[in-house]
């Protein structure tokens, strides 16, 4: 199958801005010696419009970059184009820190599925911790801050006449600590693997059942940092990574409508502490997260697209002496023409992450300027179309049972269609002929008179599509 490219590989921009407090507002560290550890998760719901308005409820998905670590089995099974993403969130939590501090996130990746296989690449930030606060002494004012940062890797591929995928997932994650004075800044990180497996099978009527699973990870003590001499062992303490066991059901009836649920068992890390106060462990008990989520595309047309998205999940406490708390989210997008509008809000009690997207589709620039091949083959379903009507078509080949084969690009046929771009855009914008190209294989039979040779393009194989 000839991947196809995803309309809406945009930039997402957190839109979500927040004034620093005044001096006098300033909390004060409440410890003058690190003893505890720290955590390396954290409940949040991460990702694009999509995934942050449906809760994440992927697990059995998997069906993109911002779903990977749910599941990244669903890559080589129900991804439907290429997905190039790039996300980020600005999010004040009062349970961690602060409100008025809010933390940053972020992340960029890519995924494609080549039948039958599924492959993902990308960066993450997917926890972080950092305060301004006064000494416990009250003599300056100090940054203490801890960050993950993972580079990612995943495979997948099917099984079992298309019915299993399963696959892997690896994180060379660090964790980084710093601790920072107006005149100095102590810091020190530590690298190590994470990896996480999944499973996704399908059942009849497109009911997907998924499985993950994520070790513990401990970071260890880094030998060589050299504490500040305000809080001695800040710098010295291992951060904890809990094990992940996710179960989730997913169905997808038709490429315009999706559903799923889930549930994370999320391990104990009792030695953890938050870093703005070590006196609240994190993690002491294990927990369980259930989140659920709808994502329905209501407008399908040939110049204009409409998402809407909404779910909700139980964030069961990891904090001593925290309150859980029960999320809403949704988001919507709308794309005419060639430019993409995105916006996401998943809110709880002292909880917000807002998330605001704009940008251009440069997959439908590049049909427009002729650069790549047109798409003859996608039918458009116009507006509010029934979310719970089986319709195969437009769907992936591992899910969709009417798949024609004759729509299966060769590697070949992908090649030429790559290696035509340069030369596409080269007659767009210089108003060029194509030259004729001299076979590869020389000839054996006898010369004839000279012709003109016809011009020769390259175009998709029928049914493939760049989307």
């Amino acid at each position: 199958m000839l991947p196809r490219l995803n309309r809406n590989a945009f930039f997402f921009l957190a839109v979500l801005s927040s004034a620093p407090p005044a001096q006098a507002d300033y909390p004060t560290l409440p410890y003058t010696e690190r003893v505890h550890g720290y955590s390396a998760w954290s409940p949040w719901v991460l990702g694009d419009t999509r995934s942050i308005g449906m809760a994440d409820a992927t697990v059995g998905l998997g069906d993109s970059w911002a779903s990977l670590q749910e599941n990244p089995a669903g890559t080589a099974m129900t991804l439907p184009t290429l997905s190039v993403q790039f996300n980020h969130s600005t999010i004040p939590d009062g349970n961690q820190q602060s409100y008025d501090q809010p933390v940053q996130v972020s992340d960029f990746g890519a995924v494609i599925n080549p039948y039958p296989w599924g492959f993902g690449i990308g960066y993450s930030s997917p926890h972080s911790e950092r305060q301004t606060s006064f000494l416990n002494d009250g003599s300056a004012l100090a940054t203490t801050d801890l960050s993950i940062k993972d580079v990612t890797f995943s495979a997948s591929r099917l099984a079992f006449h298309d019915r299993l995928s399963i696959g892997v997932l690896v994180d060379v994650s660090t964790a980084k600590r710093s601790f920072s004075l107006p005149s100095q800044t102590w810091d020190a990180s530590e690298t190590d693997l994470k990896m996480t497996l999944g499973l996704l099978y399908q059942l009849e009527k497109r009911v997907f059942l998924g499985l993950r699973w994520t070790p513990a990870t401990s970071y260890g003590v880094p030998t060589d940092a050299a504490n500040p001499p305000a809080i001695p062992g800040f710098l010295t303490q291992p951060t904890y990574s809990p094990w992940i066991l996710g179960m989730g059901v997913g169905w997808i009836p038709n490429v315009n409508f999706r559903s799923g649920f889930s549930a994370l068992l999320v391990g104990r890390t009792p030695q953890a502490a938050l870093v703005s106060d070590q006196n609240r462990i994190v993690g002491e008990k294990m927990t369980v997260q259930p989140r659920i989520g709808i994502d329905y595309r209501w407008i399908d047309l040939s110049w204009l697209e409409g998402r809407l998205s909404a779910g909700s999940y139980y964030e069961m406490s990891r904090i001593a002496d925290t309150n859980s708390r029960v999320h809403g989210t949704i988001g919507f997008e709308i794309n005419p023409s060639i430019f993409n509008l995105g916006v996401a809000l998943d809110r709880a009690p002292g909880y917000v992450n807002s998330t605001a997207g704009i940008g251009v589709d440069m997959v439908r620039i590049a049909r427009v300027l002729e650069i790549i091949p047109k798409d003859s083959s996608r039918r458009y379903a116009g507006f509010f179309t029934s979310p719970a009507e089986y319709r195969d078509e437009n769907l992936p080949r591992p899910i969709n049972p009417h798949w024609d084969p004759s729509q299966t690009a060769t590697p070949g046929a992908i090649v030429d269609i790559a290696s035509q771009i340069p030369r596409r855009i080269e007659e767009k914008f210089t108003g060029t002929s194509p030259k004729a190209e001299p076979s590869s294989t020389p000839s054996t039979s006898p010369q004839k008179p000279s012709v003109r040779p016809a011009k020769k393009t390259i175009a998709a194989p029928s049914g493939t599509e760049f989307k």
